[in-house]
């Protein structure tokens, strides 16, 4: 049986798989050259079928790594924001416009999560008449199953985080003997993944893609912010808990450079994308960092302490791409907990390394 992979937002991506064993990946920016291209994946998903020489009616399943059913309750909350913030609704105007099929043009637009609906109908009208079945995976839950196939532990803790998928934003979970029980789901927009963003957008830096510059930026600063971080932005809460303060910290508001008075008040006027950069932005760079560090740090210890025995971390998820959070915490935990493996959600490195947590 075959089964093909979409990822249809963000880096669009396509894999096919033969009796569970994956033959091929490939996302769509190789071959459209379109840096992190959000299409929908035909390229990629051509590319696949001509190299396996089969046609999309030899699928028998697709698989998609998002439930959009559950993604109203989101759509609900960003709406309330418009309406207080006049300057979103051009933001929800171009989220719409990607939402339709384009009668003009008989094609689809850039992806967008309303298409998920009408995967079936996209397939038909780019390859042909397909009668095969699609199924939608919980975000996370394709997060968790990805990584712990990278390593096949048979005990890890696993801590999946990122912007948010459907309904959460960062799920811990235990794998007892390739059992999955899920420890803590933490709900959107209650998020280290907007938080994070946030800041770069502040920092002058573009939301969803110049993270890595401000994880590089830290550490040319000392965290200075980091007691107003912890009191007023990112709490540490008991039981391995956090609260975000995305009212103060709106993740909306940043991606059209709008910055509340108050927050303004407690780290200055954000900076220009072209305007040079001062030791102030060090300094909240340093000490963004530095709180994720110590709340990733808060949540590995409360899953460790629950499950002592087990040795093995895995972590997946955008947030699990900052390396420093990873290794710095590694590190720092070691006084607290057992020695973990941990394995990294990179694309570069798939590898599993050991590290002292």
């Amino acid at each position: 049986m075959y089964f093909l992979g979409l990822s249809t937002m963000g880096n669009s991506a396509a894999c096919l798989f033969k009796n569970n064993k994956l033959l091929y990946a490939i996302e769509e920016e190789r071959l459209s050259r379109i840096k992190n291209d959000s299409s929908f994946p035909r390229l990629a998903i051509k590319k696949i079928l001509k190299t396996e020489g089969i046609t999309i009616a030899d699928i028998n399943i697709i698989y998609v790594y998002w439930q959009p059913w559950k993604l109203f309750s989101r759509l609900f909350m960003v709406i309330k924001k418009i309406i207080r913030f006049s300057q979103l609704k051009n933001i929800l105007i171009k989220s719409f416009s990607t939402f339709f099929y384009n009668k003009k043009n008989k094609q689809y637009q850039s992806s967008s999560w309303i298409n998920l609906f009408f995967i079936k109908k996209i397939i038909n009208k780019n390859f042909g008449n397909w009668n095969g079945k699609v199924k939608y995976i919980d975000h996370h839950l394709s997060h968790i199953l990805y990584s712990v196939s990278i390593d096949n532990f048979k005990n890890s803790l696993i801590l999946s985080y990122d912007g948010g998928g459907e309904e959460f934003s960062t799920v811990l979970a235990v794998n007892e003997n390739y059992r999955l029980t899920n420890l803590k789901k933490i709900r959107w927009p209650n998020s280290l993944g907007h938080y994070y963003s946030f800041f770069t957008g502040f920092l002058g830096f573009q939301m969803l893609e110049g993270e890595y510059k401000m994880m590089g930026l830290a550490s040319y600063g000392k965290p200075r912010y980091e007691n107003i971080i912890l009191e007023k932005i990112l709490k540490i809460l008991p039981d391995g808990n956090y609260n975000f303060n995305h009212n103060l910290c709106s993740y909306h508001n940043a991606l059209v450079n709008n910055f509340d008075k108050k927050f303004i008040k407690l780290f200055g006027k954000p900076r220009l994308n072209n305007g040079s950069i001062t030791q102030r932005h060090m300094d909240i760079a340093a000490s963004v960092q530095s709180v994720f560090e110590k709340v990733q740090l808060h949540m590995l210890i409360w899953a460790k302490n629950k499950y002592p025995k087990i040795n093995n971390l895995v972590i997946a998820g955008g947030c699990g791409l900052n390396v420093s959070a990873n290794t710095c915490s590694c590190g720092t935990a070691h006084a607290h907990t057992h020695t973990y493996t941990q394995a990294h959600n990179s694309i570069a490195d798939m590898r599993s390394r050991r590290e002292p947590v």
